[in-house]
């Protein structure tokens, strides 16, 4: 994660997938003018979701004009 490589993140990210679950995912569609076609993951690493440390999910923007 970009954060964490950029030194702006406290404690361990792991690069193993499986140690990661998907809190939510949006379409924007027509909600977002401009950016129908965006979507937005929000993740989290197991760990910090059984201790409730939401301050430390990451989110992702993919857009595809």
């Amino acid at each position: 994660m970009k954060a964490a490589e950029a030194g702006r993140w406290d404690g361990p990210v792991s690069g193993d997938v499986s140690d990661w679950v998907l809190l939510a995912d949006w379409q924007a569609g027509m909600d977002v003018d401009g950016w129908e076609s965006a979507t937005v993951h929000w993740v989290i690493q197991r760990e910090d979701l059984a201790a409730w440390r939401f301050d430390r999910a990451f989110t992702s923007v993919f857009w595809n004009p």
